[in-house]
């Protein structure tokens, strides 16, 4: 990962995010791919040849589900790798994609988007400023009427599950199966976690001293309104049903006000 240098992340973010996130998180089958898509344009209310942004579009899932559904789509990321994928993914199945490497939270279209999109990216790795400064990107990228929408952690979800230490099996090569530890706590609104990845008993990967902030929804809300937006949708990300405290993550879709 080719990380811009306005943004300084920690060392472990380019092996985890480069190899181990991109194989397990951001492979999305193609029937994913187009079950997000038909939801996100009907929240963006889109229709074909419009242009959209995809701010943080990881290997490329969302921006292909909308690129074959006519829109234009511009897919953006830090990661070179990240983009590349997305590329060759569009490439080989014939459909139009424009790719960015850049970071979220500077790069700014010369002409404004139909609508916007940040799914599913933990726009926190950068404390609350440089999410802030993501947030305020994505939206200064929309057209004034335009719609922008955002996907992220649902904090009261975390809030009622959260344990100081927990455990998870996973695949992790070349050592194969492991068992994950994560220990973590609180800092207010910055959730601050160690990692470690143990085989037969070893230590094989560990990702240490990581924060990222998780904003509440009142505090999102809020921000949206400050910036002379419009909050037009707050739901389960998974189910489009009102959000409550069973539901990991969120969608918060707001109109772009005239400034």
């Amino acid at each position: 990962m080719s990380l811009p240098p306005t943004l300084t992340l920690p060392t472990w973010v380019d092996a985890f995010f480069d190899a181990h996130y991109a194989e397990t998180d951001l492979a999305w089958p193609r029937a994913r791919q187009d079950k997000v898509a038909d939801c996100v344009a009907k929240w963006l209310g889109v229709d074909r040849g419009a242009r959209v942004f995809d701010q943080c579009c990881g290997t490329g899932g969302l921006a292909l589900g909308l690129a074959r559904r006519g829109l234009e789509v511009c897919a953006l990321d830090q990661s070179e790798t990240y983009v590349a994928a997305a590329l060759a993914r569009a490439h080989e199945e014939g459909v139009m994609l424009k790719g960015v490497v850049a970071d979220a939270g500077t790069w700014r279209p010369r002409v404004p988007f139909d609508a916007a999109i940040n799914w599913h990216s933990s726009i926190g790795y950068g404390g609350r400023a440089g999410g802030e400064r993501i947030l305020s990107m994505l939206r200064s990228s929309v057209r004034p009427g335009g719609r922008w929408l955002i996907e992220v952690v649902n904090r009261a979800h975390l809030d009622a599950h959260f344990r100081t230490h927990w455990t998870s099996p996973r695949r992790l090569e070349p050592w194969g199966e492991v068992v994950q530890h994560r220990d973590g706590h609180w800092e207010g609104d910055d959730l601050c976690q160690s990692w470690e990845c143990r085989h037969a008993g070893a230590v094989v990967w560990s990702r240490p001293d990581s924060r990222c902030w998780h904003p509440p929804q009142t505090l999102l809300e809020d921000w949206v309104k400050a910036s002379g937006d419009r909050v037009l949708a707050v739901c389960d990300s998974e189910t489009g049903e009102p959000l409550s405290s069973a539901s990991p993550r969120l969608i918060l879709v707001a109109e772009r006000g005239p400034r």
